[in-house]
């Protein structure tokens, strides 16, 4: 239990962290969610349509590109200061 935060507080304070498209998507959701993290009931569940709604193949693939060019810089500039530095 993460910050000592039981279920039901996870999903009231749920939108509080949110920003951006994650709060405008929250907000437009039209049903009441009845969980913070139920799999009996990932249809009405925060964690559930959260994943469901932001982490798809293509936003993951976006991702692991974003992170392998981030790599790519940090290996570079590294290189770059060890040749300055001789």
């Amino acid at each position: 239990m993460a910050n000592k935060w039981d279920a039901a507080r996870k999903l009231e304070l749920a939108s509080v962290y949110l920003k951006g498209i994650a709060l405008d998507w929250f907000q437009s959701l039209l049903l009441a969610l009845l969980a913070f993290d139920n799999n009996g009931q990932a249809a009405r569940s925060f964690k559930h349509l959260f994943r469901t709604h932001f982490y798809t193949p293509k936003q993951k693939a976006i991702w692991q590109k974003q992170l392998f060019e981030i790599k790519q810089s940090s290996d570079l500039l590294m290189h770059m200061l060890i040749i300055l530095d001789n």
